[in-house]
C-alpha cells in the first residue's frame, strides 16, 4: 500500500510542481498580448508621412525607466520596470529598443514574434539569453503597427522569466510543503 500510494503521490506532486511554472508562463503571456497591442496603437498615433516616428516612445520609456518606486507585491519587492519593447520596420529592422538601443539597426525579420506579427498572425516567441540556462528565458509578444491598413512595422513586448520566478517558486514551495505533510499523514 505504501509503495503504491507513495509512487502515485510522487508522480502527482512532480506533475503539479512542473505545471506551476507552465501556468505562470501562460499567465504572464496574456498581459503581454494586451501591452503589445496597446503600445502598437499608441505608436500608430505618431505616424508622420507614412513613416513610424519613435521619438515620443524613446523619451517616454527613458523617463519611465528612470522613475524611482517601490511596490510590495506579496513577498516580492519591485523597484524597476522589467518589461521592454522594440519596434521594427516592415522589413524587420529594429528602429527602437527600450533597453538602451542595443538592438537598433539589427535585422529581426526572422525572429518568430516579428515574422508572425508582420503576417497578421499571433507573434510570440521565447528565447534564452544564455542557451544552457532555462532561467534566462525571455518571453516576447508582437503586434503589427498599421497605417491605413498597411503594415509599417511591428512592436514587440518582452518580459524575462525571472520577473515571474518569485511567484512560481513560492507556489512550488507551498505545493511541496503540503505534499510532504500529506505524505507524512498517509505514512502514519
Amino acid at each position: 500500500f505504501l509503495l503504491i500510494a507513495g509512487g502515485g503521490f510522487v508522480f502527482l506532486m512532480t506533475t503539479i510542481r512542473e505545471d506551476v511554472a507552465r501556468q505562470y508562463s501562460q499567465a504572464s503571456e496574456e498581459p503581454l498580448v494586451d501591452f503589445a497591442h496597446l503600445f502598437a496603437a499608441l505608436l500608430e498615433q505618431d505616424i508622420e508621412d507614412g513613416k513610424l516616428d519613435v521619438n515620443r516612445f524613446r523619451e517616454g520609456f527613458s523617463n519611465a525607466y528612470e522613475r524611482e518606486f517601490l511596490a510590495r507585491i506579496y513577498q516580492l519587492e519591485k523597484s524597476e520596470i522589467q518589461t521592454n519593447i522594440y519596434v521594427t520596420t516592415k522589413t524587420g529592422n529594429v528602429i527602437f529598443d527600450s533597453e538602451g538601443g542595443e538592438r537598433e539597426r539589427e535585422d529581426y525579420s526572422n525572429f518568430n514574434d516579428v515574422y508572425l506579427a508582420a503576417r497578421g498572425e499571433y507573434g510570440v516567441r521565447a528565447s534564452r539569453t544564455a542557451p544552457d540556462n532555462s532561467r534566462t528565458t525571455v518571453f516576447f509578444v508582437a503586434a503589427p503597427v498599421l497605417h491605413d491598413g498597411e503594415l509599417l512595422g511591428t512592436l514587440s513586448v518582452s518580459r524575462p522569466e525571472v520577473a515571474m520566478a518569485p511567484f512560481a517558486e513560492e507556489s512550488r514551495k507551498l505545493v511541496l510543503e503540503a505534499g510532504l505533510l500529506t505524505a507524512i499523514v498517509v505514512f502514519v
